[in-house]
């Protein structure tokens, strides 16, 4: 009997850590119950970051087009001003009433600066109309991360910040040269106002 006992073993324990590991890896940033989201995230980040760099490219035919020299700097900081107070005001009212009515409402602010920027024929309503851009776009870009944090699990919340910076960037990067090519053809005032219709289209995506 003792020699019975010394030679038995007790049987290995089976680790669940692969199972575990990929059950980590399934992502819901592209299932059927957030996929739309994940699209209109995309889409409106995409138009902000492609708008601003594209606006900083053509900036010199701009402000000669419209006799502003002295003015040369004050697009991109009233945008940027602009901008600063949208994401504050825009967190405040997304804190007490939910993303959704600050989403749609700051999508409809950027493409009405959208049209009157590309409307303008003086540097004053060109300024005007990157003021209420920077505003849609400050508060936008908050709206984006609170409906990050409160769709996504935790455990893809990384993942979809991730991929909103990475459209960002490269919105960034092509608009460099597109705005470029369209510079050469018409006036930035006049192609500007082309962004304004398709981004309309993006709070249907988001309702």
């Amino acid at each position: 009997m003792k020699q019975e006992a010394s030679t038995t073993r007790p049987e290995p324990r089976r680790s669940a850590r692969p199972a575990g590991r990929r059950a980590r890896q399934r992502s819901t940033l592209w299932t059927r119950e957030h996929r739309t989201t994940t699209i209109g995230l995309v889409l409106v980040v995409t138009l902000v970051a492609f708008e601003f760099m594209g606006v900083a490219t053509a900036l010199p035919t701009l402000v000669a087009d419209l006799h502003g020299g002295r003015l040369y700097a004050w697009p991109i900081a009233a945008f940027t001003a602009a901008s600063a107070v949208g994401t504050v005001i825009g967190g405040r009212i997304s804190d007490r009433h939910g993303p959704g009515a600050p989403m749609l409402g700051a999508i409809v602010l950027f493409a009405i600066g959208l049209l009157i920027g590309g409307s303008a024929h003086s540097m004053a309503v060109l300024l005007a109309g990157r003021v209420v851009q920077g505003f849609g776009a400050g508060a936008e870009v908050v709206a984006i991360y609170i409906v990050i944090a409160l769709v996504y699990p935790q455990r893809d919340r990384p993942a979809a910040s991730a991929l909103v910076t990475w459209h960002a960037s490269m919105a960034t990067a092509s608009s460099t040269s597109l705005s470029c090519d369209v510079n050469a053809a018409v006036s930035l005032t006049r192609s500007s106002a082309s962004i304004s219709p398709s981004s309309i289209l993006y709070p249907l995506i988001l309702t």
